[in-house]
């Protein structure tokens, strides 16, 4: 507990310049080696106020920065230093709740070279809170662990919870060169019986094919492996996935909708239901049928989830745009039945602003309203949101610097649970004063 304090201390402390900020790194670096878990962390989350020098050499505010060991590398300039102390970093980070062997979706094999660790038989609990501050140290640096993807891989016996954090840590730390590895792992994942982790699973392809461009088409041969294999939910959410693929990479990956057009009797679930409208009306003078397809889902509109009926009066106009001599009678049916037999009120004023817009000039809606609009309804789609972007900015300083506490666990800064009329929370903060 001394050491606890005085660590602690050092994060109040700020140093003068980069030589002093190695120094104490090179004084910290040792308590990463302690028994005591405690002392690990407190050599981790250190924190310092640091001045930064805004742009034009004006004095920047004053911000949080983290760990004396991972924040002082803002101060310290030499690249072969801080190269050094990530790599002493990985193995305390994994000897706190790690230890040595070599396993394989927990099934023991002979040590390796490189002594590749495996998680320990610990409480699941205990593995989680673990699990959860690393998600944070990997969010400021990810390559603190960059050679370990295969600590993470999950375990037949792993509680659900576990897993879906592991698959969190593992899509951080996934990079060109070991995307292959986990690829592999992911698609072995889909086989497995817990159906909410199999479509986790799928889904983290897909934002490895959004976070890495070099590896989207061996995503999308993986997801088109586990389509062929005819498994509902597998199809489902593979779809769902190849959905948000083809927004980040429009036109890229055309040839895989015929593959996905052969599921349509497969769908039953509204995201699924309404990824394939979508890709059918992006993608409808491209699709010989595409009128066929649409039909077949016309023909339950009005038992159709909301979702699906959205999607569908925005396809049929899509159609109708693209091919106008062929579904003229389908697009004045769907809008037809969207504006007079609908209850939702969100599809009926949808197909209203429709319906008029095609009455009143067909040709703005497909290349746009006047000078310097933008097309309506054949527009550029915004730039898909990247779901691997995580905790940015102020807020991850403010956790970083609760790492070891319930803050790093929620992922929510203290003043969300404690105080502020949280029931109890001010005769704990009392007590402790």
């Amino acid at each position: 507990w001394g050491q606890i304090a005085i660590l602690t201390s050092l994060a109040e402390y700020r140093p003068a310049d980069a030589k002093e900020a190695e120094g104490i790194c090179d004084r910290v670096v040792p308590r990463l080696q302690h028994a005591n878990g405690s002392v690990v962390l407190s050599a981790i989350k250190v924190r310092f106020w640091s001045e930064w020098m805004r742009e034009r050499g004006r004095e920047g505010a004053l911000v949080w920065v983290w760990s004396v060991l991972m924040i002082y590398m803002r101060i310290i300039r030499d690249e072969n230093f801080i190269r050094g102390i990530l790599k002493k970093m990985a193995p305390p980070l994994g000897r706190l709740y790690l230890i040595p062997s070599f396993c394989v979706r927990g099934k023991p094999k002979s040590h390796s070279s490189n002594n590749s660790l495996t998680l320990l038989a610990a409480a699941p609990e205990v593995q989680y809170v673990a699990l959860r501050n690393i998600n944070l140290i990997l969010q400021r640096r990810a390559d603190v662990l960059q050679n370990e993807m295969r600590v993470f891989f999950c375990k037949y016996n792993d509680p659900p919870y576990v897993k879906l954090e592991k698959l969190e840590i593992m899509i951080k730390l996934c990079n060109e060169r070991n995307v292959d590895q986990l690829l592999s792992e992911l698609k072995e994942y889909a086989s497995e019986v817990d159906v909410d982790f199999v479509r986790k699973s799928v889904r983290a392809i897909g934002r490895c094919a959004i976070k890495i461009d070099e590896a989207s088409e061996r995503c999308v041969n993986v997801l088109l492996d586990l389509i062929n294999t005819g498994v509902n939910y597998v199809v489902q959410e593979a779809i769902v996935v190849i959905k948000d693929i083809f927004r980040k990479y429009p036109r890229r990956y055309e040839g895989v909708i015929p593959s996905l057009c052969e599921n349509l009797d497969a769908l039953d679930e509204p995201e699924a239901k309404g990824s394939l409208i979508w890709i059918i009306g992006e993608y409808a003078e491209r699709i010989d049928n595409a009128d066929e397809l649409i039909e077949t889902f016309l023909e339950n509109f009005k038992e159709e989830n909301a979702q699906v009926q959205l999607q569908l009066v925005t396809a049929t106009v899509k159609l109708f745009l693209k091919k106008p001599n062929a579904t003229q009678e389908i697009v004045q049916r769907v809008l037809q039945i969207a504006t007079n037999e609908c209850d939702n009120p969100d599809i009926r004023d949808r197909a209203y602003v429709y319906w008029r817009l095609l009455s009143t000039d067909p040709q703005a809606a497909k290349v746009g309203l006047g000078c310097g609009y933008h097309a309506i309804v054949l527009s550029d789609k915004p730039p898909i949101a990247n779901e691997n972007a995580g905790i940015t900015g102020a807020l991850l300083d403010d956790l970083i610097n609760n790492i070891g506490s319930l803050a790093s666990v929620y992922h929510k800064p203290p003043e969300t649970f404690v105080g502020n009329r949280k029931f109890g929370a001010d005769t704990i903060q009392r007590k402790m004063v």
